[in-house]
């Protein structure tokens, strides 16, 4: 498909881990950490903008100017647990802490490659666990088949070639060796090495792509009735983009027939869409504004924005749902002092994100849940 060509894209690549044991036993986090696990103390932190720095790493909050700017963040602030609230309460919000790694040189190394790519670690951990979230930005002239390569090289798959693209202090390393770095600093750093707790890995290299930049034509997805919509060949084309993989238009047929991925629409047109498999990622082709970035600049760093945001409601979404369901914490919910008020949080959270965030996307992420709170409107 040569119709369309990238110069700009932007992709984060995800893995999020949860641990809930140290809110039973809090020696299961390093000394340092354990305001982790101490409601009262996380609050504080959140409030006085506590920053710790250690010889591994830093864990401060999030910036105040994240709350104001950010879609997700801004909406999330605003939920209240008490009628009388003056501050957001960020221990029931369990809003993560920004956590950065020293002394990491991380860099993209491809040989040959005619587009840039830089790559820029981001880090959150709280008291339900921590994700490690890989951000990249591609830039030149880039193809349809390069990008899916790129993406089939994060993925591990066998067609896109050598996966040992990231050089972390000096290695070559395919990305989930360098996810597995970062698992072993936070149990070096965070966690306590003689009573380590257990981890459930529940999302591994979630990718999201968003080209923000692009030449071709502007396209309505899988729309008979629209007066321009994509063939079945660029339909495909783009849900390879996303499995970083050439996918064939057979095999797309099949799929978009069982629901093996889902079309979200966003503003009530198919130029503007996204192509999410619930546990792999989502491409998102915001065609009107990606466009349009080629008079407009600013446009690109709009939908740079708007990827981020894709990307907080999927990890908090996915932290908050896992541990509502959690049989750790149902076990002690009704005895323990910890865990007992922030399971209630946390289902007033996921209550307000399914019920009062008015985002196309979250409104998905609930849809594939089967397991809801009763209070939870019908989906």
């Amino acid at each position: 498909m040569e119709d369309y060509t990238f110069q700009t894209v932007y992709l984060q690549a995800f893995d999020l881990h949860i641990v809930t044991q140290p809110l039973g036993d809090i020696t299961m986090l390093q000394d340092d950490c354990r305001f982790l696990a101490d409601p009262i103390l996380y609050q504080q932190s959140y409030l006085n903008s506590s920053q710790l720095r250690s010889k591994h790493l830093s864990i401060a909050p999030f910036a105040k100017r994240n709350f104001t700017y950010n879609h997700f963040w801004n909406f999330y602030g605003s939920i209240k647990h008490q009628l009388q609230q003056q501050e957001p309460d960020y221990w029931r919000l369990q809003t993560p802490f920004k956590c950065r790694l020293l002394k990491w040189d991380l860099k993209v190394i491809l040989e040959g490659a005619k587009f840039e790519v830089t790559v820029r670690p981001e880090i959150e951990v709280s008291a339900l666990g921590w994700s490690t979230s890989l951000k990249f930005r591609l830039a030149g002239e880039i193809s349809v088949e390069q990008l899916t390569e790129f993406v089939g090289k994060l993925r591990g798959k066998a067609t896109a070639g050598d996966a040992n693209i990231l050089e972390l202090n000096g290695t070559r390393l395919p990305i989930w060796k360098v996810f597995r770095a970062v698992q072993e600093e936070m149990f070096a750093e965070v966690y306590s090495g003689q009573n380590p707790p257990q981890e459930t890995r529940i999302l591994d290299r979630y990718i999201i792509v968003c080209p923000a930049r692009f030449t071709g034509p502007l396209k309505s997805f899988k729309d008979e009735y629209a007066s321009n919509p994509m063939s079945g060949e660029e339909c495909a084309s783009f849900l390879g983009m996303l499995y970083g993989e050439p996918v064939a238009e057979e095999r797309f047929e099949q799929e978009y027939s069982a629901r093996k991925f889902t079309v979200v629409q966003f503003h009530n047109y198919l130029q503007d869409f996204a192509l999410s498999e619930f546990d792999k990622g989502t491409l998102l082709f915001m065609q009107k504004t990606a466009q349009a970035a080629e008079k407009y600049p600013r446009a690109s760093r709009r939908l740079d924005c708007f990827s981020s945001n894709v990307g907080a409601i999927v990890m908090m979404i996915r932290s908050l749902h896992y541990f509502y369901k959690c049989a750790y914490v149902r076990k002690y919910a009704g005895t323990s002092a910890v865990i007992g008020p922030l399971f209630k949080g946390v289902t007033t959270d996921l209550s307000e994100l399914c019920q009062g965030y008015q985002h196309d996307f979250s409104k998905f992420m609930f849809s594939n849940f089967s397991s809801l709170p009763q209070d939870f409107p019908s989906l």
